[in-house]
């Protein structure tokens, strides 16, 4: 993962969904359909987080985002 900035957000570091499809070499839209199929049968509550209202925005305040369009969003996953 050379190259690629670990986003940090109220002591949790991530990446974004454009991280990750560039990481594994796949479409975005993979990554999404994915997230939809594991967060259902995930068993750890916090791997998958969901900041809409004040904490998305927040988020967007405290993480320097400035080359990924995350601004465009209401909610995002992380």
């Amino acid at each position: 993962m050379d190259g690629i900035a670990i986003l940090e957000f109220k002591r949790q570091r991530f990446l974004t969904t454009e991280q990750l499809a560039d990481v594994y070499g796949t479409t975005i839209n993979s990554i999404k359909k994915n997230l939809i199929i594991i967060k259902n049968i995930l068993c750890h509550k916090n791997t998958i987080i969901l900041l809409k209202g004040d904490e998305s925005r927040e988020f967007k305040r405290c993480v320097d985002i400035s080359d990924l369009p995350i601004n465009k969003y209401s909610s995002i996953y992380l």
